[in-house]
């Protein structure tokens, strides 16, 4: 079974680049933001991404056999606070030698 031509290697990145771009138009047409004003702002969600998965990271930089694991975990429970801090503990824990 073929796949529908839309989903072809050869097309994808055209979409992508041409999705992306409209986005940007949008962001920017929106409120005629500049960069400037868009910084703070990006600065503080790249820091929630950063601390939102700072368990899987840890268990993947101590090589934690049970990293991909800890990443679901983490992933799907990790908006709740007691979900995050049993990741983090898990991740924290010995890896198996």
């Amino acid at each position: 079974m073929s796949q529908p031509r839309f989903f072809s290697a050869t097309i994808r990145p055209r979409v992508v680049l041409v999705a992306g771009g409209i986005a940007a138009a949008a962001l920017l047409a929106g409120g005629m933001q500049t960069a400037a004003h868009l910084a703070p702002g990006l600065i503080a969600v790249l820091l929630l991404l950063a601390g939102y998965f700072l368990p899987a990271v840890v268990a993947q930089q101590r090589r934690h056999h049970n990293a991909a694991a800890i990443l679901m975990l983490d992933l799907l429970l990790g908006w709740t606070v007691l979900g995050w801090i049993i990741a983090m503990v898990w991740a924290m824990t010995a890896p198996r030698q």
